[in-house]
């Protein structure tokens, strides 16, 4: 780093340090304690690179205020897209294979398919991969918050 680069680095650390928590509060308004008794406090996100390149005090604080509003939309974002989903009806390979055998004519040689020959096949089975392992962090896109 640059000499003016480190003195803005210091600059902008004793100025994040002033920085005061944003503390929950329940609806009626008291503060929300986490499991051991201590107030719950909420984490803020800050664009460094952005907070650096701006030119003045208000322009500074104009940033962090919206920071704290995106930060607060992608979460709501985030918890919108974990709720419940409608899955597609999705099909496996062999009930597509079996719809076009079944349509599609005789395969057989002599103008009979094999399963209208009698020939008793048994229920395919088909093998299901295991569900994913959903997320227990909300996604921050950081490439947005650069923006």
């Amino acid at each position: 780093m640059s000499e003016g680069d480190l003195i803005g680095f210091e600059c902008l650390r004793a100025y994040v340090r002033s920085f005061k928590p944003t503390r929950y509060v329940t609806k009626v308004g008291g503060p929300a304690l986490d499991s051991k008794g201590r107030p719950r406090v909420e984490q803020r996100f800050v664009n460094t690179k952005a907070l650096l390149e701006c030119r003045s005090t208000a322009e500074a604080k104009l940033l962090l205020d919206n920071m704290a509003d995106f930060a607060e939309e992608l979460l709501k974002i985030a918890a919108d897209q974990k709720g419940p989903k409608r899955g597609k009806k999705v099909k496996s390979r062999v009930s597509v294979v079996l719809e076009q055998s079944g349509s599609g004519g005789s395969s057989s040689p002599g103008g009979v398919s094999s399963s209208q020959a009698g020939v008793q096949s048994g229920s395919p089975v088909v093998w299901q991969p295991p569900s994913k392992r959903q997320r227990e962090d909300p996604v921050i896109d950081v490439d947005a918050l650069e923006r």
